[in-house]
């Protein structure tokens, strides 16, 4: 009876085992061939404390050219 289990959790795997290849299959059809342009606009501190020593605008631009998706264009 223990070999007749042994025998089809066998059967069982092989019978499973391509269709999990086939979910694992990827491919990458599209991609960014270029970064995306944008405009990050300065923004003026309006709190009530003494304003940071680096702007917000100046981090995100920062963060946005780091991560290859985009372009920041020029302020003016």
């Amino acid at each position: 009876m223990k070999s007749f289990f042994q025998g089809l959790m066998c059967l069982c795997f092989f019978a499973v085992a391509p269709l999990s290849a086939q979910v694992l299959d990827l491919g990458i059809i599209s991609g960014n061939e270029g970064s995306l342009p944008i405009a990050v606009v300065p923004m003026a501190y309006q709190g009530k404390l003494t304003a940071p020593e680096v702007q917000v605008a100046d981090v995100i631009r920062a963060d946005l050219n780091r991560s290859g998706q985009f372009r920041s264009m020029p302020e003016a």
